[in-house]
Protein backbone atom coordinates (compact mmCIF):
# COMPACT_ATOMS: atom_id res chain seq x y z
CA UNK A 1 0.00 0.00 0.00
CA UNK A 2 1.11 3.35 -0.99
CA UNK A 3 0.97 6.59 1.62
CA UNK A 4 -0.82 9.33 -0.57
CA UNK A 5 1.32 12.01 0.81
CA UNK A 6 4.39 10.06 -1.01
CA UNK A 7 3.00 10.47 -4.51
CA UNK A 8 4.37 13.98 -6.11
CA UNK A 9 2.04 13.04 -9.18
CA UNK A 10 0.89 10.31 -11.45
CA UNK A 11 1.18 9.69 -15.14
CA UNK A 12 -1.02 8.38 -17.00
CA UNK A 13 0.94 5.04 -19.08
CA UNK A 14 -2.10 3.44 -21.14
CA UNK A 15 -4.75 1.62 -18.94
CA UNK A 16 -2.64 2.10 -15.80
CA UNK A 17 -0.99 4.53 -14.29
CA UNK A 18 2.77 5.38 -12.94
CA UNK A 19 2.70 7.06 -9.20
CA UNK A 20 6.28 9.09 -9.19
CA UNK A 21 6.87 9.06 -5.00
CA UNK A 22 8.57 11.41 -3.05
CA UNK A 23 11.81 8.96 -2.30
CA UNK A 24 12.47 8.54 -6.14
CA UNK A 25 10.51 5.52 -7.05
CA UNK A 26 7.35 4.87 -9.65
CA UNK A 27 4.78 2.56 -8.77
CA UNK A 28 2.91 1.00 -11.12
CA UNK A 29 -0.98 1.26 -10.12
CA UNK A 30 -3.49 -1.07 -11.98
CA UNK A 31 -6.59 2.00 -12.17
CA UNK A 32 -6.19 4.63 -15.05
CA UNK A 33 -5.71 8.34 -14.35
CA UNK A 34 -9.52 9.12 -14.49
CA UNK A 35 -10.55 6.46 -12.00
CA UNK A 36 -7.22 7.56 -9.70
CA UNK A 37 -8.74 11.17 -9.42
CA UNK A 38 -11.89 10.10 -8.44
CA UNK A 39 -10.49 8.60 -4.72
CA UNK A 40 -7.63 10.82 -4.75
CA UNK A 41 -8.13 13.66 -2.08
CA UNK A 42 -8.73 17.09 -3.87
CA UNK A 43 -5.75 18.42 -3.71
CA UNK A 44 -4.58 15.89 -6.42
CA UNK A 45 -5.66 17.62 -9.54
CA UNK A 46 -4.97 17.00 -13.20
CA UNK A 47 -2.99 19.36 -14.68
CA UNK A 48 -2.79 17.59 -18.41
CA UNK A 49 -3.74 14.65 -20.66
CA UNK A 50 -1.25 12.45 -19.28
CA UNK A 51 -0.60 14.56 -15.94
CA UNK A 52 -2.10 14.78 -12.18
CA UNK A 53 -0.51 16.58 -9.59
CA UNK A 54 -0.67 17.09 -5.69
CA UNK A 55 -0.98 21.01 -5.36
CA UNK A 56 1.34 21.22 -2.82
CA UNK A 57 4.02 19.58 -4.67
CA UNK A 58 4.15 22.33 -6.96
CA UNK A 59 7.27 24.69 -7.15
CA UNK A 60 6.30 26.97 -9.82
CA UNK A 61 3.79 27.67 -12.94
CA UNK A 62 6.15 28.45 -15.86
CA UNK A 63 4.96 30.04 -19.25
CA UNK A 64 7.62 28.89 -21.53
CA UNK A 65 6.20 31.31 -24.71
CA UNK A 66 3.49 31.00 -26.92
CA UNK A 67 1.27 28.74 -25.22
CA UNK A 68 3.17 26.40 -23.29
CA UNK A 69 3.53 25.65 -19.67
CA UNK A 70 5.27 23.57 -17.28
CA UNK A 71 5.26 23.20 -14.07
CA UNK A 72 8.31 22.88 -11.72
CA UNK A 73 7.97 20.22 -8.37
CA UNK A 74 9.24 20.64 -5.26
CA UNK A 75 11.57 17.62 -6.51
CA UNK A 76 13.12 19.63 -8.95
CA UNK A 77 11.12 17.81 -11.75
CA UNK A 78 9.41 19.34 -14.32
CA UNK A 79 5.84 17.95 -16.13
CA UNK A 80 3.67 19.45 -19.07
CA UNK A 81 1.12 22.21 -17.96
CA UNK A 82 -1.85 21.95 -20.47
CA UNK A 83 -2.68 25.50 -21.84
CA UNK A 84 -6.48 24.51 -21.03
CA UNK A 85 -5.88 24.28 -17.46
CA UNK A 86 -3.41 26.89 -16.97
CA UNK A 87 -5.75 29.44 -15.56
CA UNK A 88 -7.87 26.89 -13.80
CA UNK A 89 -4.84 25.92 -11.43
CA UNK A 90 -3.80 29.06 -11.21
CA UNK A 91 -6.39 29.94 -9.20
CA UNK A 92 -7.02 26.71 -7.48
CA UNK A 93 -3.10 26.38 -6.55
CA UNK A 94 -3.07 30.27 -5.23
CA UNK A 95 -5.84 29.98 -2.99
CA UNK A 96 -5.67 25.80 -1.91
CA UNK A 97 -1.96 26.28 -1.06
CA UNK A 98 -0.74 28.58 1.36
CA UNK A 99 3.14 27.76 0.57
CA UNK A 100 6.32 30.04 -0.78
CA UNK A 101 5.61 28.78 -4.40
CA UNK A 102 5.86 31.40 -7.33
CA UNK A 103 4.85 32.19 -10.51
CA UNK A 104 7.45 32.65 -13.37
CA UNK A 105 7.17 33.44 -17.05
Amino acid sequence: MIDINDIIYIQASGHYSELHLTDGAIQLHDKNLERLLLILPPTFQRVHKSYAVDLQQIKTLKKLGGSNYSLELNNRENIPLGRTRYAELKTNWEVDVPSPQSITS
